[in-house]
């Protein structure tokens, strides 16, 4: 069987179409793969400043717990020496001002529980690091 020169034209015209299109493929597979290395990158980044906000709210939690307990010793000790100054008959009670640094225990109970991730504001400032990445380096 011969194949005529017109169906050998059309033989070598369908391959052409399919070499393009083959090549069009791959050229946008490469633009797939670089879009999706680009999106893990990115991922990997936000995963890392994650990771850093949540290790600064830990230490705010802790620093935060801290100083709790610590103003409610100063409250405890405060509240003794009013006792003593005011059973021992003193006429100098304690003056105003001494009371007056006293917290309540409303703003100890207000203070002294935990933040909820709902109540922890997003991030509103960017380190200098992804400013400069980002280009957004104003010079502060």
């Amino acid at each position: 069987d011969k194949v005529s020169e017109e169906d050998k034209g059309k033989l070598k015209q369908e391959l052409s179409r399919m070499r393009d299109e083959f090549e069009r493929a791959q050229a946008q597979l490469d633009d797939y793969r670089r879009a999706i290395e680009l999106k893990n990158q990115q991922l990997e980044e936000a995963e890392h400043r994650n990771a850093e906000l949540l290790a600064s709210t830990q230490n705010f939690e802790r620093s935060r717990e801290k100083l709790t307990l610590g103003l409610v010793a100063l409250n405890k000790r405060l509240q003794e020496v009013e006792a003593t100054a005011c059973s021992e008959g003193s006429v100098n009670a304690l003056p105003a001002e001494a009371k007056a640094i006293a917290p309540s225990a409303e703003v100890f109970a207000a203070t002294s529980a935990p933040l909820l991730p709902s109540q922890i504001p997003g991030p509103s400032r960017r380190t200098g690091a992804s400013r400069e990445r980002s280009g957004m380096n104003s010079g502060f």
